[in-house]
């Protein structure tokens, strides 16, 4: 269902959004992030394109830099899976995060991602997850800490990719974005040995 807004936002611009993620304007543009209005209130949209790239599927609209309100969907708009017009280009393997920013962040790093909205992400979104990326050989899931990223995993887990499944731990990262802020010229040498690390236990 779409989401309902909660109360009043604080307001983000393209260019904080750029500046806090260390990711250029331009790349971020080029994905199709715009400076819009929510609310009264400044705000970044930010397209989710079909397979073809060509039409969009739903939108979502960022309104605060951080915390728990700080995404809002479209009036009308469904949750949906961010990078659908990406899976293409995946040819060995993909990883799947959790959110737009870890999106951005993988895809400026040239890496194959696809963003699932949430670690609330349901069952049925999923499971067309899984079935879009029937031919890719090989899976990453970035587990957040807490137990949602522990959900989210699980969830991936029961669908068709389970038997090309690897778990990607970043500690002491949260995520794919917190480990290229921390120093982004680090970021394809410290991911490349995360997936070096990556494992499935749930097969042991």
């Amino acid at each position: 269902m779409p989401m309902k807004p909660t109360g009043p936002v604080e307001g983000c611009a393209l260019a904080a959004y750029a500046d806090a993620r260390k990711l250029p304007i331009s790349f971020l543009r080029e994905l199709g992030l715009a400076d819009t209005n929510y609310m009264d209130a400044a705000a970044v949209h930010i397209p989710f394109r079909d397979v073809t790239g060509r039409r969009t599927v739903s939108v979502q609209y960022r309104v605060a830099l951080d915390g728990p309100d700080r995404l809002r969907w479209k009036r009308g708009c469904s949750h949906a899976l961010y990078g659908l017009d990406r899976i293409g280009k995946a040819t060995d393997y993909i990883t799947i995060v959790e959110g737009t920013s870890d999106s951005h962040t993988m895809w400026w790093h040239g890496e194959p991602a696809i963003g699932v909205p949430s670690a609330a992400t349901g069952a049925q979104l999923l499971g067309q997850l899984a079935d879009l990326l029937a031919r890719i050989p090989l899976i990453y899931a970035v587990r957040e800490p807490g137990q949602g990223g522990a959900a989210l995993v699980a969830g991936i887990a029961g669908t068709a990719v389970r038997e090309r499944l690897r778990v990607v731990d970043l500690a002491p990262h949260k995520d794919p974005s917190a480990m290229h802020i921390a120093d982004p010229a680090a970021f394809p040498a410290r991911w490349r040995a995360a997936l070096r690390r990556a494992d499935w236990s749930g097969r042991r």
